[in-house]
């Protein structure tokens, strides 16, 4: 090889030196910017949260909505179900967490968070009609009211996820009315909407579920119902159960009952109860059937309380 080449060989291979060298000096200079960004302790702080399940069940994933003070609209921070830790601008902050998975329902969570809230879903886009929801399921939350973020340390705080939807189990009987086609029914009074950092329910408008028992024996149907809550009665709306009874000669027979004062004794005292109720139906000379409820219990599903 000549000198002329032997140059030109030399200076490529100082060419691509140099553009290595630039590369690098680029991408570290990203870095350096990328970490001081985050690093400004005067302007950002570090943010630990634990979610503390008292349940055997428990979504992956869940989403961390963060409030800054004076902000209605929340900072996205998405994390697993054990908690979350991360850098935020440095504020002061209300917090809910919820999991992104829940059925039936729609999160509304760009109000603030006293706004923050799940709303169960019509089972009709006609609006004469929104007073019926679907059944809520599988939703997880929980919240904190106050969070200092501010510098490098931080302290942890920790949080108590509960289940928001409650459980109702119908079991009816049948008394001496034979020939039954169909059995339905539906629950006024229900709340179609959950405030998530505290699991109350809602009750800025009411709702309606229904719902369709099986024959699990001859006299026998059963059903089970997934809700936010029911009306609290006194002198207000209270929670009815109305059902609807169809003999195969087509006669069609409809009755309901007060269930208010049963199924909130059970649900003041713990967010994740279910209450099992025991239904009579029997003939009545004027109604055609009348409602029993004979007896109910509650129990615990999993799921512990608020703290």
């Amino acid at each position: 090889m000549d000198f002329k080449g032997k140059s030109m060989v030399k200076c490529k291979y100082t060419q691509v030196l140099c553009l290595a060298g630039i590369i690098a000096l680029v991408a570290g200079l990203s870095a350096c910017v990328y970490r001081s960004t985050d690093e400004d302790w005067d302007r950002n702080g570090k943010v630990r949260l634990i979610l503390n399940w008292k349940t055997k069940d428990k979504p992956s994933d869940m989403i961390y909505y963060f409030y800054k003070e004076g902000s209605s609209v929340p900072i996205l921070r998405y994390g697993k179900s054990s908690g979350y830790e991360g850098t935020l601008p440095a504020g002061i902050y209300q917090v809910a967490v919820c999991n992104p998975d829940g059925a039936n329902i729609d999160l509304d969570m760009d109000n603030g968070y006293d706004a923050a809230r799940a709303v169960a879903r019509p089972v009709s886009s006609l609006k004469a009609t929104v007073s019926h929801v679907a059944q809520p399921m599988n939703l997880y939350g929980t919240g904190e009211g106050k969070l200092d973020v501010s510098g490098p340390d931080c302290s942890t705080n920790e949080l108590y996820p509960a289940c928001l939807v409650k459980q109702v189990e119908l079991n009816i009987k049948i008394i001496g009315l034979d020939g039954i086609r169909k059995i339905d029914g539906f629950i006024n009074g229900v709340s179609p909407e959950i405030h998530i950092p505290t699991g109350k329910a809602l009750f800025d408008r009411v709702a309606s579920v229904r719902f369709t028992p099986e024959q699990i024996a001859g006299d026998v149907y059963a059903t089970s119902l997934n809700l936010f809550g029911f009306c609290c009665g006194g002198e207000g709306e209270r929670a009815e159960l109305f059902l609807n009874v169809t003999k195969k000669d087509g006669n069609a027979f409809t009755s309901s009952t007060d269930i208010s004062d049963q199924v909130n004794d059970a649900f003041n005292e713990s967010l994740s109860t279910y209450i099992v109720l025991d239904l009579e139906i029997s003939p009545d000379k004027i109604d055609g059937i009348k409602i029993e409820l004979t007896d109910w219990h509650k129990g615990v599903a999993g799921v512990e309380t608020y703290e």
